[in-house]
């Protein structure tokens, strides 16, 4: 018989049905043991930089803060110092790191503004501003600054 050569002893006549599903079930025992000590980990992919929906044309976001757009928000805008007559103005966008205003004249880059948001009250403090762009667009002007020094949470959430 077949078992006589394999395992080398006679089973009794009752007993030959019992070989093959013990050879299954060691089998398929040792298949997932085996599956289970050899299976390597699966390496977790890096997730890969979301694309940068602040960049221009496809070119990387250089800016420390991403900037981003809202609502309008209505500024007074003064000199360095805040004692000048303030002039009206708009917040247009805004970062953690300076506002994107429009402004009614041109202002010389380098310049350092006082703004505040026009609906405050006069105990909100004056911001300071250094002005980095200035450009013409139509009969408004697009002015870019940044903070001189981060504003508080409650002062900045006024800007929009």
């Amino acid at each position: 018989m077949l078992y006589q050569v394999l395992i080398g002893f006679t089973l009794p006549v009752d007993a030959a049905w019992v070989g093959p599903p013990v050879g299954l079930l060691m089998a398929g025992s040792l298949w997932l043991l085996g599956r289970r000590w050899l299976q390597r980990p699966v390496p977790v992919p890096r997730p890969r930089p979301l694309h940068n929906s602040f960049s221009l044309e496809g070119l990387p976001e250089r800016r420390a803060y991403p900037r981003r757009k809202g609502v309008p928000v209505a500024i007074l805008v003064s000199d360095a110092d805040g004692l000048a007559t303030p002039i009206p103005g708009w917040v247009i966008d805004r970062s953690l790191g300076g506002l994107g205003l429009t402004l009614p004249g041109a202002v010389l880059v380098g310049t350092t503004l006082s703004i505040r948001p026009a609906g405050g009250s006069r105990s909100v403090p004056w911001v300071a501003l250094e002005v980095k762009h200035c450009r013409q667009e139509g009969e408004r002007w697009i002015v870019g600054g940044r903070f001189l020094s981060m504003p508080p949470w409650s002062v900045l959430v006024l800007f929009g």
